[in-house]
Parts: C-alpha cells; sequence; structure tokens
C-alpha cells in the first residue's frame, strides 16, 4: 500500500467439482489456486515463473512438478513453453482448463462436437460428410 490507498483486489474462481474432489491432493488444489492467482481472469493463461509459485507455496521444484503432473493429467492444467527471439524457449505458460465430457475440436473451420458417452462416442456435427467424396477414397462405403 503508498498512500494510504490499497491495491484492488481480486479473486479466483476455482469449481466446486474440482475442490471436493478427493482424488485430487492438497498440493494439487493449492497450486491450481496459486496459478489462478496469477492468471489473466479472460485467457485464463499464467506466465508466472515456477520459481515464483516455488517460493510462495515453500516448497521444491520436485513437489510443484508432481502437483503440475497431477494437474495435467487430470485435465485442469495445460503446460506450454513460450518461444522467445530467435525461436528460443523463453518461458513456461500454464492454462488452466475445466476438463469435461464435450471435447470441442475445429474441423474445415467451423465448430464441432465430440461427445463422449459411457464409452461411446458420437460426433455431433453441424457439416455435412459426403463418404463418396474423393477426399474419402481411402474409406470403404458399400
Amino acid at each position: 500500500m503508498t498512500g494510504g490507498q490499497s491495491k484492488k483486489d481480486y479473486y479466483v474462481r476455482i469449481p466446486a467439482r474440482f475442490l471436493k474432489n478427493p482424488e485430487i491432493s492438497s498440493d494439487a488444489k493449492a497450486l491450481l489456486a496459486l496459478i489462478g492467482a496469477y492468471a489473466d481472469g479472460h485467457t485464463r493463461l499464467s506466465y508466472v515463473q515456477p520459481k515464483t509459485l516455488d517460493c510462495v507455496l515453500r516448497w521444491g521444484r520436485r513437489r510443484r512438478e508432481r502437483a503440475q503432473t497431477e494437474l495435467a493429467q487430470a485435465g485442469w492444467l495445460r503446460l506450454r513453453m513460450k518461444r522467445g527471439a530467435r525461436g528460443v524457449w523463453s518461458r513456461r505458460v500454464y492454462e488452466i482448463c475445466e476438463p469435461s465430457t464435450i471435447a470441442h475440436f475445429e474441423r474445415s473451420g467451423e465448430r464441432a462436437q465430440l461427445i463422449l458417452s459411457h464409452g461411446q462416442s458420437q460426433v455431433k456435427s453441424s457439416l455435412a460428410t459426403n463418404l463418396n467424396d474423393p477426399g474419402h477414397s481411402h474409406l470403404d462405403v458399400t
């Protein structure tokens, strides 16, 4: 605080189903909350340095990496690297995700949706697919 004014605070939104999930460790929950505190509220991307996370949480690198791996495997976090000048990897990017049974993907520039239900997959799309199209000549249509 400077000059008697305090900075405006903001809040990190964490889904209750994540917090209530007994299969997710307390370390993973704490790490996601902290990454969320450094993330952009709209893009859900965070460029916080791993050393900063370790310092704030008072953890070592291995403990943080275990929690990161757990979050990534559960679908709550995506880890990427951002390229800097001359194509050199410059920073780690954390993307907070929300796993669900609906996976979005792009096809031919139009949105489509893959719906997973009880081990069966169905494709729900507004795109018409012509199996007789020469582009699908590798398919056996009878």
